[in-house]
């Protein structure tokens, strides 16, 4: 009865997630031009190809930005969410802005290079149509701690102008030299943003900065570069050196060289720009294996908190890193609505891999394929927007993994089934899989629970994306604890091994480990038998093991 009546309550709640985004880098994605075939007649030799360095798209959010006002000369407005400009004599006001581009190579050639201000407002009548001049920065500051009498000296050349516009909107400079300048070593300071005269009646300019709650908005750098294919040095022609040997002569073996494996896995956590629910259409639902066998609003799937067509986000993230290869949206409602995919690199560097028209049909499934990266992801974000309550069910990424041979991992369950669940969204068995998200011992929409409260035997079987010779289990429980009588391990050929048995005496909430000598066999599933005279939760399953043998 308690589940029904917080299910009750939750239905009443207005849930926003906030999107978040480091502060820094935001996307970077690469455009490779193909290399044309080569032409030839049996007299002539084959001419060698000369690649063509790909093309780099690099976006930055600002690392710092600000205001100085003439009139409040010792005050700081580092926080605030609008910097401002003013060209009126004795209360000027300038803006200063910074961007973080230490993440592009020292040697790349910069194609072009953008800085985009958003207005917050409409300019001041007095202001519009006026000429503002954007400089490079040549001495250092603060965000918090500049102020008038400290601001930083400037450039005496202009790098671009703009006129100021009578209505809001997003204003973009070409900053292509400056940005090279500090890859080839000029020190690195942003710009400032001044009015051309300052000594005139006006109103005030302002521009949304990194603090702002619109972060669409909010300062950003674009950068296209290529990084240039170096020339190789010759190879020395070595010169024979007699060795003298006697008897057996060992021949030098080389290093092995760590062997990549191809590897396909589930999300094992998610977060969202809004959902419908914690439990219901919660993000927990694009975890893990898909699940929504049909074409619906079904509640095992996510799905923002407004049916309209806003644009929404989902951000999954994968256990293993990969270089990777391809990716699966699976879409299960209002089908046809992803226009961006970007790659999250293990640095949370975001590579924008795909814009475009989504031909998705309902229920079905985004497939996209690229160039394998070269770099490793390890999460994924999805931009959507729709006239109607989109579903997503789950998201695979696909890639090359260099885990060594006799590496030990700890992996999540990406799928789960259960003798019950207390209902086919909240509790469900999917509550199992995935990394733990539930912080306290409660009665939570996110742990799986059976669907009665009675003390009958329940069991929960959960499967792993890598196959490993298993070494311990770790069960997360999250209500109820103690309820486990019996641990079994399931082989690739689907047999089940009995690995402990017993009372189990954990606190809630709590982590039932439990540890074994190395199996001789490779497991991709566990089965954990529970009994409880009330109702049990289960959070997350841990398998713990390693791909070499004993």
């Amino acid at each position: 009865m308690r589940k029904l009546i917080g299910l009750f309550f939750l239905a009443g709640l207005t849930l926003v997630l906030v999107a978040t985004m480091p502060r820094g880098s935001l996307a970077v994605f690469t455009d490779t031009a193909p290399v044309s075939g080569n032409t030839f007649t049996t007299a002539t030799s084959l001419p060698t190809a000369t690649p063509t360095p790909p093309l780099i798209r690099a976006s930055f959010g600002a690392v710092a930005d600000t205001y100085v006002k003439e009139d409040r000369a010792t005050d700081n407005f580092g926080t605030d969410t609008d910097m401002q400009m003013r060209a009126d004599a004795n209360s000027v006001k300038r803006s200063l802005v910074a961007f973080d581009v230490s993440t592009i190579p020292a040697i790349a050639a910069v194609s072009s290079a953008t800085l985009t201000l958003c207005l917050s407002s409409d300019p001041a009548s007095g202001s519009q149509g006026r000429t503002e001049e954007l400089r490079l920065v040549t001495s250092s500051w603060t965000e918090t701690g500049v102020t008038w009498n400290t601001q930083p000296t400037v450039s005496g050349t202009v790098t671009d102008t703009i006129a100021v516009p009578a209505t809001a909107q997003c204003l973009t400079f070409t900053v292509t030299a400056d940005v090279q300048a500090w890859l080839d070593g000029t020190a690195n300071h942003g710009w400032r943003l001044g009015d051309q005269t300052e000594d005139t009646s006006s109103g005030d300019v302002k521009y949304r900065t990194w603090e702002n709650g619109t972060t669409a908005e909010r300062p950003k750098l674009d950068v296209t570069y290529t990084i240039p294919t170096p020339t190789p040095a010759p190879t020395p022609t070595p010169t024979s050196t007699a060795t003298p040997c006697a008897g057996f002569c060992p021949t030098a073996t080389a290093a092995p060289m760590p062997s990549m494996f191809a590897l396909a896995q589930y999300a094992t956590s998610a977060t969202a720009s809004s959902e419908w629910l914690p439990g219901d259409n919660g993000t927990a639902q694009a975890i893990g294996a898909p699940d929504t066998a049909s074409c619906g609003d079904i509640e095992t799937a996510w799905a923002p908190l407004a049916a309209q067509s806003d644009p929404e986000w989902l951000e999954a993230t994968f256990e293993v890193p990969v270089f990777a290869t391809g990716l699966t949206v699976y879409e299960t409602f209002k089908s046809g609505y992803i226009t961006q995919v970007d790659l999250i690199d293990t640095s949370g560097v975001y590579h924008t891999i795909w814009t475009g028209i989504d031909p998705t049909g309902c229920p079905g499934e985004f497939t996209i394929t690229f160039a394998q990266t070269s770099y490793k992801v390890d999460g994924v974000k999805i931009y959507t927007a729709t006239n109607g309550g989109e579903n997503l069910d789950a998201v695979k990424l696909v890639g090359q993994s260099d885990l060594a041979t006799g590496s030990t991992v700890d992996e999540h369950a990406s799928s789960a089934r259960a003798s019950s669940q207390f209902s086919d969204g909240a509790s469900n068995a999917m509550g199992a899989s995935g990394l733990p998200d539930v912080t306290g011992c409660d009665n939570t929409v996110l742990a799986w629970a059976p669907a009665t409260t009675g003390s009958g035997a329940e069991w929960l079987e959960v499967s792993f994306t890598l196959d490993v010779y298993a070494t311990g289990v770790t069960v997360f429980e999250t209500f109820n604890t103690g309820f486990i009588t019996r641990v079994a391990l399931i082989d690739t050929l689907g047999t089940y091994h009995t690995i402990w048995k017993g009372t189990d005496s954990t606190a809630c909430p709590g982590e039932f480990t439990i540890t074994f000598a190395q199996t001789s066999y490779k497991v991709n599933g566990v089965k954990i038998s529970t009994q409880m005279a009330d109702i049990e939760e289960i959070d997350a399953v841990k398998l713990t093991g390693a791909f070499a043998g004993p």
